[in-house]
């Protein structure tokens, strides 16, 4: 029996253990309507901060714009060691990383584009309405989420309208952003269940065995 509950144990402590991503999301919209939404991920085990660019809902009048840049808040000194690692949705090594990320009026601490300038930017390599891109970020240290994005946390530039803008959260009152169990999770869950599992059907054949 002690070595049953030591597994349960060692498996509630893997539980425990394993890395958990933050999610939050935030939707901007600029001064002539266009909006797109921003799927924010944060994998404190990886650390890595992935974004999914969702820029297929048009804005009010139908207004719609291509996304050539986009920034966002990080806890203080992690942008520096920063780096765009992948991309899909756009065109294969348009887009690069920037620190900070200085869009006129909508400065955040890093971020990603086409072309050489956050301000700037290729139409053509940008984020096409009725489409979704995704960019993964890569740091060298993320072990918390205090200080990352917030209120006025990520800014965006559609160059097609020449028009940029401040996101925020989703949902009013800004929360925080909350955990969300990565695959692995679940894995650890179910071997915990199967450890208790087995340890409630042989505790039970012993009880009546003794009966």
């Amino acid at each position: 029996m002690n070595s049953t509950f030591k597994n349960i144990i060692s498996a509630c402590a893997l539980l425990g253990c394993s890395a958990v991503a933050q999610a939050q999301l935030y939707v901007a919209t600029g001064s002539s309507g266009v909006t797109t939404s921003f799927n924010f991920s944060i994998n404190t085990g990886t650390n890595q901060v992935t974004v999914v660019v969702d820029n297929t809902h048009a804005g009010v009048g139908g207004v719609t714009g291509i996304v050539t840049s986009f920034g966002f808040n990080v806890p203080t000194g992690y942008a520096a060691g920063g780096s765009l690692l992948s991309t899909s949705g756009v065109p294969a090594d348009t887009w690069s990383y920037f620190t900070p990320y200085s869009l006129s009026n909508f400065d955040q601490d890093a971020g990603a584009g086409s072309g050489q300038n956050v301000n700037g930017g290729q139409p053509n390599e940008g984020v096409q309405f009725g489409n979704s891109a995704t960019f993964v970020f890569q740091f060298t240290n993320f072990d918390h989420v205090t200080g990352f994005l917030g209120q006025n946390g990520m800014s965006v530039k559609w160059q097609s309208q020449g028009d940029q803008a401040y996101g925020n959260p989703d949902t009013a009152g800004a929360p925080p952003i909350v955990p969300v169990p990565e695959p692995s999770t679940y894995g650890l869950i179910g071997a915990a269940c199967l450890v208790l599992g087995t340890f409630v059907r042989r505790s039970m054949a012993k009880a009546k065995a003794l009966a």
